[in-house]
């Protein structure tokens, strides 16, 4: 069996989602008490009445073994309801401490837990659980069957459709980009459709549940939710069809005028600032906020959506779009990038319809105001920036770590709407940002479930540095200038000869680099260093590494040679770490009087000091195993 089927499988068993709607669906009168509840005895409902309290049917008021009295007032209960212990004088809120219990409220059909803390509010078939706050929410309610989210079929890329993909609340980046990228396996298509036919079956549930330790204030409307257990609702207009994930350690927050429908968000999110979230799911840890709108689209963990519009895109983990920009029909799984004030990446029309697409490589920079036109496939160009102000034609580039901007002269006999492409400018320019990010998202990783390689030299990226060099390498006649009818991959783009050699040139450095530092890192490990390039191991990575040492001749080498070379190539990526910073602060000094003052300079970098006590540590685990030779 396909190992990806029998893990959709095995969800349907672990889901704790499944789980937790399907013990709503118990034939106990209580889904939290089982059959531990009793009526009211007459002198209880006299009570109650005099507390101002009414019911439709008071034989359908049932309550827990423990109940009290106290705390309930100004109530109106309809149908069959629940209701737990509410003697809890402590229930933290706003700041405060209020008395548990319920206040002016309308109950329909639904179950209260203990020491929940209800005011104001109409809630009307959930199951509320135990230590939950509901303080004036306009209505809570839940239709018989509801999936809450689970199943919305949206259209990712292709806003007209043929790239759809059905979500579910626990679905994560792997999976998605296996039903959005391998449309031609039709096996695994129909197997997934299945998967989430059975998962949104298991989901349907009689009562809506919110989970305990919920803080739910000031919010409009919640209908048809799932509300996971430790999450902060406050000052929301409406969430509808949809479920949330939360936990103690994970809480996810949904607040200040957003507006969340038929949408899964997941452990840890927040939705702030008059955000709308429709027919979309957020992954774990990420957030939209400041008025942005993610519409039909999944967002990868721990990215930062603000401001901007996103639309038919599956956006990978730590992208960000802080400012006004738009994002759509993109298929970029596995993020890392940023999408600058007034980008506009959205071109998806050809004038008929929009049916036209871009795939996106791992950490692209798309500048202030640069335009893209669709169709555009930049997968085999990680790490590329496009340059302010630049407008893209659709094409396809196979350049990682480059610069594309503007020509940098005017050039006869190439077309107006050509740009300069630059291969490799961001290694050898601008290395101190690559390694920052590395170092970033590593320290910022807030993910449990998903897994990814955090590394920016991975497999990956370097085989497509080793096809770009390659490229770069098989011209028949040396030019002032190229394109793509000379070399392959360049797109709409012209590069010079002085930018194809120093290309050559980075490109080899950085992959000798990737090789020589899992060569370091196993000989770290390793007992016995005999023939230690030709041992195959388990290690996917080192397997990597030793192919191309060997492919590329490094391991002709001595092992004490490599080790010296591997000190070298460091001490050059210090030195440029180094002149990129400096270059900053130089332009820097040179315009703002006081920059000095209110900059940290190269040589205070934190990131920088940091790099160079990794080197000589480096170093030193070098000299030991030198000793050893």
């Amino acid at each position: 069996m396909d190992s990806n089927i029998f893990s959709l499988q095995l969800k349907l068993k672990k889901s704790n989602l499944i789980k937790t709607l399907q013990n709503n669906n118990k034939k106990a009168i209580s889904v939290i008490f089982g059959k531990n509840v009793r009526n009211l005895s007459k002198d209880e409902i006299s009570y109650l009445k005099s507390k101002g309290n009414n019911a439709s049917n008071w034989n359908k008021i049932f309550v827990s073994n423990n109940f009290s009295l106290k705390n309930i007032s100004g109530n109106m209960f309809v149908g069959t309801c629940i209701i737990g212990s509410l003697t809890k004088n402590n229930v933290f809120f706003e700041n405060s401490n209020f008395p548990s219990g319920i206040y002016n409220s309308i109950i329909i059909n639904s179950e209260i837990g203990n020491n929940c803390l209800i005011y104001y509010s109409s809630i009307n078939n959930y199951v509320v659980k135990d230590d939950t706050v509901i303080f004036q929410v306009g209505v809570i309610e839940f239709e018989k069957d509801s999936c809450c989210g689970n199943g919305t079929k949206i259209p990712i890329g292709i806003e007209s459709g043929g790239r759809e993909i059905e979500l579910y609340a626990e679905l994560l980046l792997n999976e998605a980009q296996r039903v959005l990228i391998d449309k031609r396996n039709k096996s695994y298509q129909i197997k997934y459709s299945n998967f989430i036919n059975k998962y949104s079956s298991l989901v349907k549930s009689h009562f809506g549940i919110i989970s305990q330790q919920n803080t739910i204030s000031n919010v409009k409307r919640i209908s048809n939710a799932f509300i996971g257990e430790n999450s902060i609702i406050k000052d929301v207009i409406s969430i509808d069809n949809s479920s949330i994930l939360s936990n103690s350690l994970e809480k996810t927050t949904i607040s200040s005028g957003s507006i969340i429908k038929n949408s899964c968000i997941q452990w840890g999110c927040e939705v702030s600032d008059l955000a709308i979230v429709e027919n979309s799911l957020l992954m774990e840890h990420s957030n939209v906020s400041h008025h942005a709108t993610v519409k039909n689209s999944i967002i990868g963990p721990n990215s930062s959506i603000e401001k901007g519009e996103i639309t038919s895109c599956f956006v990978g983990p730590f992208t960000s779009m802080h400012h006004q920009s738009m994002l759509i029909s993109t298929l970029w799984p596995d993020g890392r990038g940023n999408v600058a004030y007034g980008a506009n990446i959205g071109s998806n029309h050809t004038s008929r319809a929009p049916d036209q697409e871009m795939f996106c490589g791992e950490g692209i920079f798309f500048g202030l105001s640069c335009s893209v036109k669709f169709p555009a496939n930049l997968i085999e160009a990680p790490y590329t920036i496009i340059a302010a102000e630049v407008t893209i034609p659709s094409q396809q580039i196979k350049y990682p770590f480059s610069l594309i901007n503007k020509p940098s002269l005017l050039k006869d006999n190439f077309p107006s709407y050509y740009n300069e492409i630059f291969p490799a400018w961001v290694l050898y320019n601008n290395i101190y940002a690559i390694l920052r990010n590395e170092q970033k998202f590593k320290m910022r990783n807030k993910a449990q479930r998903n897994l990814f390689d955090l590394n920016i030299f991975k497999p990956s990226v370097v085989d497509y540095m080793i096809s770009a060099c390659n490229y770069l390498k098989e011209i028949k006649n040396k030019k002032d200038f190229y394109t793509s009818s000379d070399i392959k991959g360049l797109g709409e783009n012209i590069i010079s000869e002085r930018s194809r050699l120093r290309a050559i040139e980075t490109y080899e450095f950085y992959i000798e680099y990737y090789c020589l530092n899992g060569l370091f890192n196993q000989l770290l490990q390793a007992k016995d260093f005999k023939n230690i390039c030709n041992k195959k191991s388990k290690n996917i990575i080192w397997e990597h590494q030793r192919e191309l040492l060997n492919k590329n001749g490094y391991a002709i080498r001595s092992i004490k040679e490599n080790l010296i070379r591997f000190i070298d190539i460091q001490e050059k990526i210090y030195t440029d770490l180094l002149r990129c910073k400096k270059t900053d602060d130089i332009r820097g000094k040179w315009i703002i009087d006081d920059y000095e003052a209110t900059h940290c300079m190269a040589e205070d970098d934190p990131f920088i000091k940091n790099f160079f006590n990794e080197f000589e540590n480096k170093k030193k685990n070098i000299k030991s195993l030198l000793s050893k030779l």
